[in-house]
Order: C-alpha cells, then structure tokens, then sequence
C-alpha cells in the first residue's frame, strides 16, 4: 500500500465486527460440539480463500483495498485478469457467505443473546462495508460498488 494513501478504517472496522460475529458462531457451536467447530473453523478459511480468489483478486481495488488485510491477501494469490464477474466467480462468493452465515445459527438460536448479537453485528458490518468502503471502491465491475446500491443504508 502507497504510504501516502488514507487508510480506510472503515475498511478495518467492519472487518474487525464481522470477525466478533464469526466468533460469537464458533463459541455457540464450540459448546455443543468440539469437532464440528473445527469443521466450521476448516470451512471458514476455505470459504474466504474462496471469496478472495473469485472476487477480490479480479478487484482493480485490491492494491488499495480499503478492507487492507483482504487486498494484501488478494495479492498474493495467481493474478487474474480484471473484468466482469462470471457465474462461477459469484457462486465462490455466495456459497461460501451462505455456509459461513448459516451453519452457526443451528447452534445460536439456542442462546439467545448470542443469536441477537451475530445478527446485530452481521448487520452494522453490511452497514460498514456499503456506507464507507464501496463508495471508495474503485472497483467498476463490482454492482455494488459500481452502482453504489448500499450507499443510502
């Protein structure tokens, strides 16, 4: 990253309560099955290799991705010509955001509080990302970004 350049802490911040959240699902599922949060723990690092590979590393942002650790991941991985997003590209994000969203609730729903609050920061991380990060983001092929549709959230 240029020295120069403004460090999104937004960027960071959504990154660190989408991280809570993703916790708060390990401890709930941790409580009742020690191997299945391993499995969750195993499928979490696969699933955002994947949603790096297939979406960051065709990013015309990952070298001044404001979600910082994510560009510098995205970099690292074999370089991929930018253009628009194909099904398979969209599947690798999509899937795995879905397994990692939806395997903790069959363990939160039993606490309550636990719940409310995966949910709660899930959401203030959406908020985060669409609000201060997209509208940065230099991405045109992204419809998120490129359209801004988060923008007024």
């Amino acid at each position: 990253m240029n020295t120069n350049q403004k460090i999104n802490k937004h960027g960071i911040i959504s990154m660190i309560i989408f991280f809570a959240a993703i916790v708060l699902g390990i401890i709930a599922i941790f409580k009742e099955s020690k191997s299945m949060a391993i499995g969750y723990i195993i499928f979490l690092l696969l699933g955002f290799i994947s949603v790096i590979y297939s979406y960051c590393t065709k990013c015309a942002g990952r070298f001044n991705c404001g979600h910082v650790i994510i560009g510098k991941m995205a970099q690292r991985f074999p370089k991929r010509e930018q253009g628009s997003y194909t099904g398979w590209d969209y599947l690798g994000v999509i899937i795995p955001l879905m397994v990692i969203l939806l395997t903790p609730q069959f363990f939160l729903w039993k606490i309550t509080w636990m719940f409310i609050s995966f949910w709660i920061l899930t959401i203030i991380a959406v908020w985060e990302i669409g609000k201060y990060v997209c509208t940065k983001c230099p991405n045109s092929q992204c419809k998120l970004c490129k359209n801004n549709c988060l923008k007024n959230l």
